[in-house]
């Protein structure tokens, strides 16, 4: 296996780590393992890139339990796709959670359209 082949880690070699630290499955993709106050290791994906300015960013997809490893390396190649095409993922994230939050604060819940006036027929 080369230095920068991707794909190095396989669900078993996943569900067996539990020493607390980063496990390299390629092209910046990370599993982190870290020690939960009950002392059980708590398992996270983490993507490490640059910027196209050159700073050094660390994007968190999700735990193990949500995210599982296929899922982890579809959010790391398209994070990869961003990049190239010069935006920051954590840039875009924000922004596409502020949309998503800005779309439901004007969406009427059934409980508001219930204490809406009814127009008269």
């Amino acid at each position: 296996m080369t230095r920068y082949s991707t794909n190095k880690l396989t669900a078993t070699e996943v569900k067996r780590r539990s020493k607390p630290g980063l496990y390299p499955d390629g092209q910046g993709l990370f599993l982190q393992v870290t020690t939960g106050v009950d002392g059980e290791p708590r398992k996270s994906w983490v993507l490490r890139y640059r910027t196209q300015s050159g700073r050094k960013r660390e994007m968190g997809l999700g735990s193990l339990g949500v995210v599982d490893l296929v899922k982890a390396r579809f959010k790391r190649d398209a994070a990869l796709t961003l990049i190239s095409d010069g935006k920051d993922p954590i840039e875009q994230r924000k922004i596409e959670r502020a949309q998503t939050a800005a779309a439901e604060a004007t969406a009427v819940t059934f409980k508001q359209g219930r204490t809406l006036p009814r127009s008269a027929p």
